[in-house]
């Protein structure tokens, strides 16, 4: 199985440091709702939609992690496969990403006042999300028609 330590390996590794992550980000959300209260509904929320987005993105990642290595330990064809999980782990690692770059964006308007620089950021971060899930799209129906070919 040495063979597969750059791609099992490094999806196990990241999954155990997510985790990790995730860990502290609970910690920090049960803190952030007890300490300010005065904070705005949206601000609240969207501090709630993260954690739900990361809960969710651990939960796939976790699931496309034990597909790989448990169910399919015997089939390393199972690899060439892109499975549901794996890809709605991304998917809404991308959300995260997008969700936190707008909210700087926000917070950039606020500080320097500067719309175009605020504009700029909020551009640059839907062009990626768009271009990425292009991306996956794209890997996605590669992979499913080798996998209706072979």
């Amino acid at each position: 199985m040495g063979e597969f330590d750059n791609t099992l390996g490094a999806l196990a590794v990241g999954f155990v440091v997510a985790s990790m992550l995730f860990g502290i980000m609970s910690v920090q959300s049960y803190r952030y709702f007890q300490l300010y209260i005065k904070d705005p509904v949206w601000l609240k929320a969207l501090v709630a939609i993260l954690w739900i987005l990361d809960t969710v993105q651990i939960v796939f990642i976790g699931h496309a992690l034990y597909y790989w290595c448990i169910t399919n330990y015997t089939n390393p064809e199972a690899l060439a496969d892109s499975i549901w999980s794996f890809n709605m782990g991304i998917f809404t690692t991308n959300s995260i990403v997008l969700i936190v770059e707008f909210f700087y964006a926000h917070r950039v308007l606020i500080v320097t006042k500067n719309i175009w620089l605020a504009g700029i950021i909020g551009l640059l971060s839907i062009t990626y999300w768009g271009k990425y899930h292009l991306y996956l799209s794209e890997y996605v129906l590669l992979i499913n028609r080798n996998s209706i070919d072979s």
